[in-house]
């Protein structure tokens, strides 16, 4: 669990919510009256059930919910109002300043493309770098995630690479730009559980060096207690509770958090029996 982070406010909140909700085109609610806040190189979890919300929140902050969904209330990251915002908006913060690494790292790549074009592609949309200043970048950020060979990474196609590989591939153009929010959607899910660890302390990792606040959403509870600063718990589109991770985790006042982590220590004494 991380430690030794300072709890923001809502005022001095990287990402503050308030009143936030987003409808589909018919009008049926995704996500209702979320209020939240996130702090500047704050990890804050978001778990729940299939079909809560989790994805759909991060893929609204991108400007990416489903066809003719409309948001309302506030969303405001670093002082920019995103409900409710014009595709414009949301283009001058998605890859430069919110990035996102979404949980199957097969699909999220182009397989027609090598792994250099795609992560060189970044470099010149949001820092203006091309030929060998962004190849120099680009080697450089898949070696911070702990690649070996860059330059021969770069020369490869994504099905050449484990999923591990990818994942790490993924992260290191995620974070290319630099941003200031990484929204993680199931990071881990496709993963082994060693590999699942090294994305983990991957994660931690960046936040430290680069200070970048990240919303990890996931259903595993012990991904949240391993770098978590907070817990967000979501069901049918709403927060029923939210508090520090490790208080969360030891006593959750809420019957559904309680569910939750009753039925994650059931699956963990069945897959590993004492």
């Amino acid at each position: 669990m991380s430690c030794g982070h300072a709890m923001a406010t809502e005022s001095t909140a990287l990402l503050c919510a308030r009143g936030y909700s987003l409808r589909r085109a018919d009008g049926m609610p995704v996500l209702q009256e979320l209020s939240f806040h996130l702090g500047r190189g704050e990890i804050l979890g978001v778990v729940g059930e299939s079909g809560s919300g989790k994805t759909q929140l991060l893929l609204s902050l991108l400007g990416l919910a489903m066809r003719g969904a409309c948001s309302g209330g506030s969303c405001r990251f670093d002082g920019v109002e995103l409900a409710g915002a014009g595709e414009p908006v949301y283009r001058s913060q998605r890859g430069k300043r919110i990035a996102m690494l979404f949980q199957d790292p097969l699909l999220s790549w182009n397989p027609c493309l090598t792994i250099r074009t795609q992560l060189t592609e970044v470099l010149h949309a949001h820092c203006g770098l091309r030929g060998r200043a962004a190849d120099a970048r680009a080697a450089e950020a898949l070696a911070a995630v702990g690649l070996a060979q860059p330059q021969r990474l770069l020369r490869q196609y994504p099905h050449e690479l484990s999923g591990g590989m990818r994942q790490r591939a993924m992260l290191a153009m995620a974070v290319l730009a630099e941003p200031d929010l990484l929204l993680a959607d199931e990071p881990t899910t496709a993963l082994d559980a060693t590999t699942q660890l090294a994305i983990l302390d991957l994660l931690a990792r960046l936040r430290r060096e680069r200070g970048m606040s990240i919303l990890l959403v996931t259903h595993d509870l012990g991904v949240v207690a391993r770098v978590a600063d907070r817990v967000m718990v979501m069901r049918s589109g709403q927060i029923v509770e939210t508090g520090e991770v490790g208080t969360m985790l030891r006593q959750p006042a809420g019957g559904y958090a309680r569910a939750l982590l009753a039925a994650a220590q059931q699956l963990e004494r069945r897959e590993f029996p004492q």
